[in-house]
């Protein structure tokens, strides 16, 4: 039963086809008569009786048997009996005589798709045969499909189960007690689905696909997993040959201009394959340190230890300190420090380098946001950190992104600084900033700084692109929220912190600037 299901579950291969008559003249009749190959089938074997028929069953697996019913030791019908406790899908085609006609009709429960009166007539046999394979065909896809989703179940994490896996292993004739899982990465996605091309995706998988069966022997099962990657499972009985594979990523480059990259798990039992399955995106992440292109061996890889964490987490703090004042050449060797010496030498996990790389794009957006900027003036419109980092792939572009975006967004604000000092607005700027709680009014601050109002409040706009009332208020607030972090002090005496005596004249300029009054603003952070 095993070994036929996975004949018959195989999509590509002729329909199998065993003749067993006692009667050698008739067996080559059908052999040299029929042009099988015309009909997708071929002649696996043969038999002279039952018997025989069951023992070359074994061995052979015919997706068809066609038999006679009376012949020596072990009639046909019998010997239909006994093959079906193995090869329960196999479909019969019943030869039998006139006198023989009522007794065959028996044949019918068992699993034959036909029955042929002797002497027998090409036509009726070719009606019979064509029957028998459109009968194959649909148990093939339908076992097939049925494989397809148990496989796909496994690597979605759906079915982990190690004895579950194991018996429906079994169930659908993946034989083998080891397997690969090899994942291939068709590195046209992103380009693709960027410009909607998806039919041009769909072909290039299909391509991908072709050329890995084509090349590539052991294949237990191969299939698209989300359109992106290629997934094969392939039997660990045998050694994985890389150079193979290196000569299959080669020949998909040379001749259809198609870039793939190869993740490859250990060797691992069949019923951990979802383990397996595991290492292999492991394996192929790790191109964002080798690069696109590359095969990648599981063995090969490592994940980040708590000491390196700990220290990527002192060099964040590094880096966010020079950032904060804007001290572009150390900055420069710092990211160089982290991206290069610290993650890529390390191999930290790409979802974890993706993570800290927008941290450090959204501390860059929070310095710039003081000088009423925001990260698509300084990256383009439309821009997403989220979006822009995750389609990402090596640990060039990332630390190329980051670096851009820095240099832009802190050159920006020295420039501003520049300016503003160059004509007293930052020193008004630093007065506000040590005196918002105090009733302040333009004027103190104009003769603090020895300006006029007029000019200190047009360079006021010009600097943050919002007004004198409405920098103090907007200090004001964002001091109230640090203070309210802390829930032992009341909101009242939080007002009088931030320069507000009267308590429901803040809750109304804390509730116009957020949305929240003070304490629903509290419940809902704390």
């Amino acid at each position: 039963m095993i070994v036929f299901l996975k004949r018959v579950i195989n999509m590509n291969k002729p329909i199998s086809v065993m003749i067993v008559d006692d009667e050698y003249l008739a067996r080559e009749g059908m052999k040299k008569t029929i042009k099988w190959e015309q009909y997708g089938c071929e002649i696996c074997g043969e038999a002279c009786n039952g018997q025989e028929g069951i023992d070359n069953a074994k061995k052979l697996c015919p997706d068809i048997v066609i038999t006679d019913i009376k012949m020596p030791i072990i009639d046909g019908l019998k010997m239909i009996h006994e093959i079906q406790k193995f090869l329960p899908y196999t479909k019969y085609i019943v030869i039998t005589g006139y006198d023989e006609f009522e007794y065959a009709r028996s044949a019918i429960k068992l699993n034959a798709v036909d029955f042929i009166l002797k002497p027998i007539e090409e036509k009726e046999l070719i009606s019979a045969i064509v029957k028998a394979v459109e009968n194959i065909n649909i148990v093939k896809k339908e076992l097939f499909e049925k494989k397809e989703k148990f496989i796909l179940s496994i690597f979605k994490g759906k079915i982990t189960d190690e004895n579950i896996i194991l018996n429906n292993a079994n169930k659908y004739g993946i034989t083998c007690d080891k397997v690969y899982v090899i994942l291939v990465a068709n590195e046209q996605y992103e380009s693709l689905t960027e410009k909607k091309e998806i039919k041009k995706l769909y072909h290039t998988n299909i391509c991908i696909r072709k050329i890995f069966k084509e090349n590539l022997n052991h294949i237990v099962f191969i299939t698209d997993i989300e359109d992106k990657e290629i997934i094969i499972l392939y039997n660990g009985d045998f050694d994985l040959d890389v150079n193979q594979l290196k000569m299959i990523q080669e020949k998909l480059l040379k001749e259809q201009g198609l870039c793939t990259t190869i993740g490859i798990s250990s060797c691992k039992s069949i019923g951990k394959a979802y383990s397996a399955f595991l290492e292999a995106q492991v394996s192929e992440r790790n191109k964002l340190y080798m690069g696109k292109g590359s095969i990648i061996l599981y063995n090969d890889t490592a994940a980040a230890n708590g000491d390196i964490k700990k220290l990527l987490s002192i060099e964040k703090k590094n880096l966010f300190s020079k950032m904060q004042a804007l001290d572009m050449p150390n900055i420069d060797k710092q990211l160089k420090y982290i991206y290069f010496d610290v993650l890529s030498k390390n191999k930290i996990l790409e979802n974890d380098v993706k993570q800290f790389t927008i941290e450090v794009i959204l501390n860059a957006a929070h310095i710039i946001s003081g000088y009423s900027m925001d990260l698509e003036m300084i990256a383009g419109e439309n821009f997403n950190v989220y979006e822009s980092v995750a389609k990402l792939n090596t640990i060039n572009e990332i630390y190329n992104l980051v670096k851009g975006i820095i240099s832009v967004a802190l050159n920006s604000v020295k420039e501003i600084n520049v300016l503003a000092a160059e004509n007293g607005i930052k020193d008004a700027v630093e007065y506000v900033k040590l005196h918002y709680y105090e009733d302040i009014s333009l004027k103190d601050v104009a003769n603090s700084v020895y300006l006029s109002e007029s000019y200190l409040s047009r360079g006021i706009k010009k600097l943050l692109g919002i007004n004198f009332v409405e920098y103090i208020t907007k200090l004001r607030v964002e001091k109230a929220m640090e203070y309210m972090k802390d829930p032992n002090i009341k909101v009242t005496d939080i007002a009088k912190k931030v320069g507000y005596s009267d308590y429901r004249y803040f809750t109304h300029i804390f509730k116009k600037q957020t949305g929240y009054t003070p304490s629903k603003w509290r419940q809902i952070k704390n």
